[in-house]
């Protein structure tokens, strides 16, 4: 395995502390937030036809 891109990735890990906060906290509660709306989903209006919604599995 060519591990050479790996010095980028902590010099880009150690130039942007902000960015670990704010994936850690994506880690964190990302998939809470993806949990809580996905029951919401049939409950919202849609504006256009069921048929591309129905017919995707079959494409």
């Amino acid at each position: 395995m060519d591990a050479s891109w790996f010095p980028a990735v902590n010099r880009f890990a150690r130039s942007t502390p902000w960015l670990h906060t704010l994936l850690a906290a994506y880690a964190r509660y990302g998939l809470l937030a993806w949990a809580g709306r996905t029951p919401l989903r049939p409950l919202v209006r849609r504006q256009d036809s069921p048929a591309p919604v129905v017919a995707a599995p079959w494409s």
